[in-house]
């Protein structure tokens, strides 16, 4: 573990993601039992269950520059992860197209839908990549 710490402080690129991963393999195990708890599965449940017929409308924000910076990080990483995904999303695809260093909205009428199938589809993904972790030798982790 020191040498672990070492290697973050000497090189804090490369050392804070080696420390994420260490953070990951030794807690894997903790995070899918609180993902799959009892209290959870309702919650999770629910959400899958949910349809967005039955959200409500998407009320308009006061802009914030800071939303820029972070709706580009957000669509950059979209085309990354659409395999794992089940659905297409048009719309957001669309917004990520349309988008310059102008202001956009990136939650619309549109778009809810596809935010709600991407977020129960990662949290699927996640729990898949939880459990594929648990399956490795202790000793690894």
């Amino acid at each position: 573990m020191s040498r672990l710490l070492t290697t973050v402080v000497s090189d804090i690129k490369n050392g804070s993601r080696l420390f994420e991963q260490y953070i990951i393999a030794a807690c894997c195990k903790k995070m899918l039992t609180q993902l799959n708890h009892p209290l959870s599965m309702p919650f999770r449940a629910s959400l899958n269950n949910s349809s967005s017929s039955n959200f409500p409308e998407p009320t308009q924000t006061t802009y914030d520059p800071k939303d820029l910076i972070h709706n580009k990080a957000f669509l950059s990483l979209l085309s990354a992860i659409q395999p794992d995904i089940s659905k297409s999303t048009p719309n957001l695809l669309k917004v990520a197209d349309a988008s310059n260093n102008k202001p956009f909205e990136l939650y619309t009428k549109e778009t809810q839908s596809e935010f709600h199938t991407l977020l129960c589809d990662l949290l699927q993904k996640y729990e898949e990549l939880l459990e594929e972790l648990t399956k490795y030798p202790s000793k690894m982790t």
